[in-house]
Formats: C-alpha cells, structure tokens, sequence
C-alpha cells in the first residue's frame, strides 16, 4: 500500500508530461530567425494573450485596461496625490467583454479613482461578471480559429475529472479510517490517488490545444515578441513618442513589459 502511494501520483505525473510533450510535438510552434516590428494582426491583446498562454490571467485584464485607455474609453487623469480614472467615449468598437469589465469597474459611477478600481477588481477578480469576461475572452479566440474547441471547456474537463478522483481519493481516506482495522494501510492507497489528482488539476491548463491556424499566429506573435525583447534601445524620434505605450498592451500579454520598457530608458 506505501508503494501504491509512491508509485500513483509518479505515474500520473509521467503521463501528464508524456501527453503535454506529445501534444506539443504535434503543435510545434515554429520560433521565427526574425524580428518584426509591428503587430502581425489587428485583434485585442487580450485574445493575444488566450493564444499566447492557453488562459485567461490577471495580465489579459490589465492589457485589456491599458488599451481601452489608448482607444479613449477610458479617460485617466493625472492628479497630484495619484490618478483619477472616468469612463470615455464608449464608442460602438466596444467588443462584448469589455463593456462587462468597464460596467463592473465603474459601475454606477462615472468616475474612480486608483484605490477604488483595485479594491473593486481585487474583490472580485473571481466574480460572475468577471467569469463572463474571461468566456468571453475565450469564446472570441474559438470563433477566430484559434482553437478547434474552446480551451476553457477542454481544461476544464481535465479539472473536473481531476477533482472527481480527488473527492473519491478523500472519501475513501475518510471511509478507511472508519472501517479498516488499525493500522489501516489502504489509507496510502488513498493519499497516492488524491497526489494523482493535485498533478491532473495543475497540469490540466498547459496541454496544448491550439488549431494550425493558431500555431501560425503564434509564430508570428513571437516573432513581434522578439521585436519587443530586443536589448537594443529604441532612440527619441517623433513617430516613437507614443510606441511604448500603443504596444504596453502586447507586451503585458506576452510577459515581456519590463523589456519592452528597457528598450526607452534613454527617453524622458
């Protein structure tokens, strides 16, 4: 029964790393030799973001905050004892999500300051209007071809056959303490299963799904990300004056901002 509990969650680990090496052999993203110095497509940062990492994070929010400030939809006002942030324009553009995000961070109000938009996205990042965000995040980037199947249907799938096999594994420990003599072994058996299921759960998010579509794009985000890595600094020039900021958003999404912001440390 020790052994069951050793041997479990190892082969459940090695199958989940067999598959997610499969999958990405089959999905091989190509990383370009080349840089390109513009985005390769017109579609919001956010769904960048869906393809780049399989997910919705904290960082496809605030990219999608930043270029809802660029676009004018949010207007943010340089205040001596911090920033003021108003609703803008809200213009017919507005794709579906974002009218649900910048309805829950003004809510009521037209106006908010710093404090009050992280308090109100801190308490609920997890809520039901941001649940609605995130899907629609996700079911954009389907409907472009990016993905066969949604990948917040797929991985949750993987999680939900995860948590089953976690709440069997806890029963059976529950139930084993209860009707098996002392010591009762089985328990080990038990614990394996419930490590098995941790693994599963965790590891659910990274099995690439992506469609041909989606790995050709993906390869051109990386060669734009390459763009934005570059240790090269970006000299002051007329037409430069606002880059850093109209590609913050793709940098957020693509975990590169900090080198992205290097490339204009000689700037004012």
């Amino acid at each position: 029964w020790l052994l069951s509990a050793i041997l479990l969650p190892i082969a459940t680990f090695v199958f989940m790393v067999l598959l997610i090496l499969y999958q990405t052999r089959r999905q091989k993203i190509y990383l370009p030799d080349k840089e390109i110095d513009s985005p390769p497509m017109a579609i919001p940062p956010a769904i960048v973001g869906v393809l780049f990492n399989q997910k919705v994070r904290s960082r496809e929010v605030a990219a999608t905050l930043v270029d809802l400030g660029l676009r004018g939809d949010i207007v943010i006002i340089d205040r001596e004892r911090g920033f003021a942030f108003g609703k803008g324009k809200f213009d017919q553009r507005l794709l579906g999500y974002e009218k649900i995000l910048l309805s829950k961070i003004f809510q009521k109000s037209l106006s908010s300051d710093r404090v009050e938009i992280e308090r109100r996205i801190n308490n609920h990042f997890y809520s039901k209007k941001i649940s609605i965000v995130s899907a629609g995040i996700y079911a954009l980037s389907t409907r472009l071809g990016y993905f066969n199947t949604n990948p917040q249907k797929i991985h949750a799938k993987y999680k939900l056959a995860g948590l089953a096999c976690l709440i069997l594994g806890l029963v059976g420990f529950v139930l084993s303490l209860k009707i098996f003599t002392d010591p009762p072994y089985i328990v080990f058996f038990w614990v394996g299963m419930m490590l098995a299921s941790i693994i599963i759960i965790v590891s659910a998010s990274r099995v690439p799904i992506r469609s041909v579509l989606g790995q050709e794009a993906l390869a051109n985000w990386y060669a734009f990300r390459k763009f934005l890595t570059n240790p090269e600094p970006i000299g002051f020039e007329y037409e430069s004056a606002t880059l850093f900021e109209r590609y913050l958003p793709y940098a957020v999404v693509l975990n590169c901002e900090a080198a992205w912001a290097k490339r204009f440390g000689n700037h004012n």
